[in-house]
């Protein structure tokens, strides 16, 4: 179990710890700590954690500010998503690219190590 992260998906993500009624509520499920787990790990710059340097996406070392293509980015975040405990595989995974506004985007489904496979996580 983890404490519970703010994810709504129809306001902007905080990822705030959620309290309800003075408690923080803790993760359900499997599926849903290895979900947390996902996005804490994507939204995290490598050295970023003073106690765990080589924790998180080489964001600034080999993606942002770089010409990159979608497929190194792609094998970037796959490699990351497949880093993350409790991961089994990766289902499903899907991502765009607009070079001219440098954006990206990607959605993916995981199977945990219990064998439950994950909602739609979208970066």
């Amino acid at each position: 179990m983890d404490l519970l992260l703010e994810r709504e998906t129809d306001k902007p993500n905080t990822h705030d710890l959620i309290f309800v009624n003075g408690g923080c509520p803790v993760t359900s499920d499997r599926t849903d700590v290895v979900t947390q787990r996902v996005y804490i790990r994507l939204r995290t710059f490598l050295g970023e954690w003073y106690l765990n340097a080589p924790y998180g996406v080489p964001w600034l070392e080999r993606i942002l500010g770089h010409k990159g293509r979608k497929s190194t980015i792609d094998a970037i975040l796959q490699e990351q998503i497949q880093s993350v405990s409790g991961v089994a595989e990766i289902t499903e995974f899907t991502s765009s690219f607009d070079n001219a506004r440098r954006e990206y985007s990607c959605s993916f489904r995981v199977r945990t190590d219990s064998g439950q496979l994950s909602n739609t996580i979208q970066i």
